[in-house]
């Protein structure tokens, strides 16, 4: 009894085949025909008509709305960065535009007697970051222990 041969290169094709077909079915969707009127973009929550490129702020909202090529609204938002950490969500002015108005993150961490606090943005980067070093100083005289606090700000 005899086996067909199997192909090895078979799997490589099947899995290029449905990719190419997923793409092209995803590029051939229609766009909703709610969102756009006579080449403009509608923004679906506020009902506000905007041409190609062009852009705006929802009002309360720390969003920036923007028509693309395809009649299509783009929503930027802020991100919600995983950084590890004791860390503090901190909002900022709503009323100011995007990306202006995403809360920054700050983050306290401690080594042995270095505080070190870091700020953080909605994508995760750096701000900025603070280093407290904490010397305690003997004095021989009384017996009393001063603290002082070296702080460094980057």
């Amino acid at each position: 009894m005899s086996y067909p041969k199997s192909n090895p290169h078979g799997g490589i094709v099947t899995l290029t085949i449905v990719v190419l077909f997923i793409v092209s079915w995803s590029s051939a969707k229609s766009v909703d025909p709610r969102n756009y009127i006579d080449g403009r973009c509608v923004d679906p929550e506020t009902k506000r008509e905007l041409f190609i490129g062009e852009y705006f702020h929802r009002p309360g909202q720390c969003v920036r709305v923007q028509c693309l090529g395809d009649l299509s609204i783009w929503e930027d938002k802020c991100n919600d960065p995983r950084i590890q950490g004791n860390c503090i969500k901190e909002f900022l002015n709503m009323d100011q535009a995007y990306p202006n108005c995403c809360p920054l993150y700050k983050c306290e961490y401690h080594i042995g007697s270095t505080k070190e606090i870091r700020v953080f943005d909605h994508h995760g980067n750096i701000v900025s970051r603070s280093v407290t070093n904490i010397i305690l100083v003997e004095n021989n005289g009384a017996g009393s222990v001063m603290t002082q606090a070296i702080k460094v700000t980057i």
